[in-house]
């Protein structure tokens, strides 16, 4: 039996959505700094990572039941489309102007359905969000 004076080791999955939340931070971040400097490959590859991260930091707060943690995947998810699409748009608003204008679609629509997910859910509607 258990000795209950002993500290409580914290969980494996909160431990790495800890992990997993900053990680995908700093690739976002990463990867509008490589947009605008004109290192597409190397962007592509950090916009990857930042993407992984934050589909295992929703997952680690999703098995953990964490809800700030779930909170701050679905802040950062946002922050991870803007960092990549923003300074696409703004990269290719000299060049190409249709890819601009996508990237600024794509951006409201990330918007657009981040607000419909959330609404319907305080309306107590059954909202489900897969990875996908």
């Amino acid at each position: 039996m258990a000795d209950p004076t002993e500290p409580r080791a914290s969980h494996p999955a909160r431990r790495s959505t800890t992990l997993w939340l900053p990680l995908s931070a700093a690739a976002s971040g990463g990867s509008a700094a490589l947009i605008l400097t004109g290192s597409p490959r190397l962007a592509g590859a950090t916009t990857i990572v930042g993407a992984v991260a934050v589909l295992a930091a929703r997952a680690g707060a999703q098995a953990e039941r964490d809800r700030r943690a779930a909170f701050a995947a679905r802040i950062l998810d946002r922050v991870h489309d803007a960092s990549v699409l923003a300074p696409l748009a703004w990269v290719a608003r000299s060049t190409d102007g249709r890819i601009g204008i996508l990237a600024l679609v794509g951006l409201g629509a990330a918007f657009v359905a981040a607000y419909e997910r959330a609404r319907g859910a305080a309306l107590g509607f059954t909202v489900r969000e897969p990875p996908a």
